[in-house]
């Protein structure tokens, strides 16, 4: 089916698509997520035709117009790549990607650009909005940690209280940043410095470790992440708060030593992990101006 416009997630090892359309002045699905996967670690030109492989395929017509949700760092107003050499998407360090696609996608008429956490509270915003919130806070907790704030539908990127940008990731935490402390990394740096599992990530150390020494690591991690997010909470006041990534698909581990402090605020929590590539899709495309 042909599409008007398209809302993109773009992270280190995929590319997901969903089809929007406009309604009510929001963009809506108008089909179902495609989703492609893509070594971040490619040439350029490979990974740049991996991508634009997978958008010819979408068939967005004459006149269309895609929104894409990029992780950084990345200049989302000019389109540019900063990935550093070496890194996921390294090879595009530098590259204007927005005249690149629309060279190669010659039907497009306009390409937009924003971060990715930024896509996903946007997303989670609209399919939570019945819920009747006014102010909606994401994290996202996967290679690291990131955040939106939404207040009425649109993004907060400064107010006093928050962090720079909305970015939670910067904070100062322990003896380095939020991004060092609830991610993957932190888990099998824990879990190797407590117990001596050397494991490579989350789910293999679900597997490796004893259902006590579970409950130690994830205790300790919900200790860490209420340290980092009450202080936000108590000037944001979110009436809702949502948790997409990986690590959120283990939130049932850390949700009683996690919830109660939060809910006693008056914050809902929902974690969304399956959920989390569609609605940084639909957000990406709430950014297409209408």
């Amino acid at each position: 089916m042909t599409s008007q416009f398209l809302g993109i997630d773009i992270g280190g090892s995929h590319i997901t698509s969903l089809p929007l359309r406009r309604e009510g002045g929001k963009m809506v699905p108008a089909g179902i997520t495609a989703t492609t996967k893509v070594d971040a670690f490619l040439d350029r030109e490979s990974l740049l035709q991996a991508w634009i492989g997978h958008l010819k395929q979408q068939e967005v017509h004459a006149s269309g117009a895609i929104a894409i949700a990029m992780p950084g760092p990345f200049e989302y107003a000019s389109g540019t790549a900063r990935f550093k050499p070496g890194l996921k998407m390294g090879a595009l360090n530098g590259l204007d990607l927005r005249a690149t696609l629309l060279r190669e996608l010659p039907q497009l008429r306009a390409v937009y650009f924003e971060n990715d956490a930024a896509c996903f509270g946007l997303g989670a915003d609209q399919k939570f909005r019945s819920a009747g919130h006014r102010r909606l806070m994401t994290i996202t907790l996967g290679t690291g940690i990131g955040s939106a704030f939404v207040e009425d539908g649109r993004l907060v990127k400064a107010m006093p209280g928050l962090p720079p940008g909305g970015e939670i990731y910067q904070v100062p935490f322990g003896e380095g940043i939020a991004d060092d402390f609830f991610g993957t990394r932190w888990f099998t740096h824990f879990a190797e410095t407590e117990f001596g599992i050397i494991v490579p990530d989350l789910l293999a150390l679900i597997g490796a470790a004893t259902p006590a020494e579970l409950e130690e690591i994830f205790a300790a991690y919900a200790s860490n992440l209420l340290e980092l997010l009450l202080p936000v909470c108590r000037k944001f006041r979110p009436e809702t708060l949502v948790l997409g990534g990986n690590i959120a698909r283990a939130y049932p581990r850390f949700a009683p030593a996690f919830a109660p402090e939060l809910e006693k605020m008056g914050v809902h929590i929902y974690a969304v992990p399956q959920e989390a590539e569609m609605l940084t899709c639909l957000g990406a495309g709430q950014i297409i101006p209408v």
